[in-house]
């Protein structure tokens, strides 16, 4: 087996989950082969060149790719990305990808449209972690994350974006606006204007928040104002949630919170 082939089934071992068992059914012996991998990972492109220059991810995001049973998910703080991959001897094949479809601010649509133009083709694997994807003028330098689950209660969560209809767009950098669920079930939150809280009854999917007490000063600034006008249209009665990793979304009617951990 060529040193080109055991990276590329380490590779593969990593991006799908997948061990092997001997007939014995006991752990197998990897001194010879690549190591044992968490099945639950993803990774985050560290490093990228495009069309021979090195670029850096848009600010306040990362670039995460995620390889699941024949299909490649690319997250980068806007849309989804998703295709096909097939993965052999001969290196890396990303079909063409499709997408969500929501609006995002500029340099986060672009950065989209971008990796839906560069992922798509073929590439050369190397490496197991840190992993690289290399063709010509364009390379990937992947580092394995292991997805961990924040917890919903007990955590601090920041503001980052704010949803409404299809359209997401990011909170400006000066604006610092949290929330926290505590394990004794209550909300606390400060909006970067007033803080408040009150009661909130957490269930698989949804939070019904009662009981809201907020501070009531003027909150003169334009994108302040909106911000506290965005919490106040959230968080109030039944608000669905959903958690994935660090990230936190938070969903009412058309209107919409996103976080990611403190």
């Amino acid at each position: 087996m060529s040193r080109l082939t055991v990276l590329l089934v380490g590779f593969l071992l990593v991006v799908t989950g997948c061990g092997t068992e001997n007939d014995g059914g006991s752990a197998p012996n990897n001194s010879d082969g690549p190591p044992q991998v968490e099945p639950r990972s993803a990774y985050v492109v560290a490093s990228m060149v495009v069309d021979g220059q090195a670029r850096q991810p848009v600010a306040r995001t990362r670039i995460i790719l995620d390889f699941t049973d024949g299909t490649v998910t690319a997250k980068a703080g806007c849309n989804a990305l998703f295709g096909r991959y097939t993965f052999d001897e001969n290196g890396l094949e990303i079909a063409r990808l499709g997408g969500t479809e929501m609006g995002c601010v500029q340099d986060r649509m672009q950065q989209d449209e971008m990796l839906g133009q560069l992922l798509p083709g073929h590439w050369e694997v190397t490496g197991t972690d840190p992993t690289t994807l290399s063709r010509d003028g364009a390379e990937l330098t992947l580092s394995q994350e292991i997805v961990r689950q924040t917890e919903l209660q007990g955590t601090t969560w920041m503001l980052d974006s704010l949803i409404e209809g299809a359209t997401v767009e990011s909170v400006p950098g000066k604006v610092v606006a949290t929330i926290k669920l505590t394990q004794d079930g209550n909300l606390e939150f400060n909006d970067g204007c007033n803080s408040g809280g009150g009661s909130a009854q957490v269930t698989a999917d949804t939070l019904l928040l009662g009981g809201l007490r907020t501070t009531l000063k003027g909150c003169l600034d334009a994108d302040l104002a909106r911000i506290s006008k965005a919490y106040s249209r959230v968080l109030d009665g039944t608000v669905d949630y959903t958690l994935e990793g660090n990230r936190l979304t938070l969903t009412d009617g058309g209107s919409g919170l996103g976080f990611t951990v403190k």
